[in-house]
């Protein structure tokens, strides 16, 4: 793990000293100011992106540990998050909302794991949902997220007509309070005006990132089937905790395709589910030359850091 913090602390210099041009979406929140217009100055912001990003790291390890998501008490996964995190150096070359999501949804994720068949989940469920509530004000990818969260209560066995309600009341709550005390104008309330991928007028600079994140979220695709009958086979609790992290995963990497100026809002949840898979994949198969196999994992995320580097400013 030493060898991972200085593989990740070198990165996050490397996004911090250089300023990337890409990834530089407008306003997107519904009600408030999207991160990259809060009035932070460069570097703090970039300092605050990069320490946010750790204790995202820390957040992974500690629900591993928690909820036994990968079959070792090792910090595997937070091995994989960290690196893939800071190689997508457009998040911390300037402040943006990607921990931020990405703290909010691993709350949530937290609290949906902790009450697995529960008979009554009611608050549980109103506070996941009232913090993606509270992060869709200044980020409208909270929507799909949501929608994640919905789907992720039926596979964990709590959504029943009380925890529907509880849903609702925790979507609506933050909005109906902002309202009440004079914190959020209705009337200056914004919908998602998204771009999809399908429909052109793509940058030059932004194709190749683009083809680089489709094909990370086609490994975390074929990953999650591959590793699908062995954990179908293991403790149920774990198997349906994995199911909602695929879940997660996926909605975020279609969501990138309907939304690609913003795109970097999605990717701290797809690298939680990409680094899931790959900790479950040394730990469930036999794999020769672990090691070896490890660090080559480690020099391609680090190769394809540069290559966010390399066409930022040549291509």
């Amino acid at each position: 793990m030493t060898g991972i913090l200085l593989v990740c602390a070198l990165m996050a210099l490397l996004g911090v000293w250089l300023p990337l041009p890409i990834y530089a979406p407008g306003n997107c929140g519904i009600a408030l100011p999207s991160p990259n217009l809060w009035p932070i100055l460069p570097l703090w912001g970039e300092i605050i992106n990069v320490a946010l990003t750790f204790i995202c790291g820390g957040f992974v390890y500690f629900i591993n540990k928690q909820f036994s998501l990968i079959r070792t008490g090792q910090p595997l996964g937070a091995a994989f998050f960290l690196p893939l995190s800071f190689a997508s150096l457009p998040t911390g070359s300037h402040f943006v909302g990607t921990p931020i999501v990405l703290l909010l949804v691993l709350t949530s994720l937290a609290t949906v794991f902790n009450t697995f068949r529960s008979r009554n989940a009611t608050r549980p469920v109103f506070f996941a949902a009232t913090c993606l509530s509270v992060g869709s004000m200044f980020e409208y990818a909270f929507i799909p997220l949501a929608l994640a969260l919905f789907l992720s209560c039926f596979v964990m066995e709590i959504m029943r007509p009380k925890e529907f309600i509880a849903f609702g009341l925790g979507i609506i709550s933050p909005y109906w309070v902002g309202i009440g005390l004079g914190l959020i104008d209705p009337l200056a309330m914004r919908l998602p005006m998204p771009h999809m991928i399908f429909s052109g007028g793509i940058a030059p600079a932004m194709l190749p990132p683009i083809i680089i994140i489709g094909v990370i979220a086609f490994l975390g695709w074929m990953l999650s089937l591959y590793n699908r009958m062995i954990i179908y086979s293991g403790n149920t609790r774990v198997r349906r905790s994995i199911m909602v992290i695929n879940i997660f995963g996926t909605i975020s990497a279609l969501a990138m395709a309907f939304d690609i100026d913003n795109i970097p809002a999605y990717l701290g949840v797809m690298n939680v589910w990409i680094a899931i898979q790959l900790a479950n994949l040394f730990t469930l198969r036999d794999i020769r030359r672990v090691g070896l196999t490890f660090w080559l994992i480690q020099l391609a995320i680090v190769l394809l850091s540069l290559s966010f580097v390399y066409y930022s400013y040549v291509g």
